[in-house]
């Protein structure tokens, strides 16, 4: 997931809607501290300043769909090897994990 593609990650924003693509994160199996992530964003972060707002639902389920028909969305590698890494991620548990972003938004 190239950043220039991604410049987010682990959010990805779509059509002004913003998705949670992974939760957690292993570096060399090991969970990064929540107090030195913390720290590196104080040190490097860029804050919003103002609200983001809340999408109905029918407008999340419509970035959604966007964002999975996106040709960024098509060129992620769902399964490599090179150079000592290896790794297969499931699109359709990626897409479900998504999809449920958008439906849990009550209706209005």
């Amino acid at each position: 997931m190239p950043l220039e593609r991604w410049p987010l990650y682990p959010v990805a924003e779509s059509d002004g809607v913003f998705f949670v693509l992974s939760e957690g994160f292993l570096l060399a199996g090991m969970a990064e501290r929540a107090s030195e992530y913390v720290d590196y964003c104080s040190r490097t972060g860029t804050f919003r300043k103002t609200k983001v707002k809340v999408p109905s639902q029918d407008e999340a389920t419509e970035a959604f769909n966007a964002l999975k028909e996106a040709k960024r969305w098509k060129m992620i590698k769902w399964k490599d090897e090179d150079h000592g890494t290896k790794y297969t991620i499931s699109e359709d548990w990626v897409l479900r994990y998504i999809a449920a972003q958008a439906t849990s938004i009550p209706k209005k």
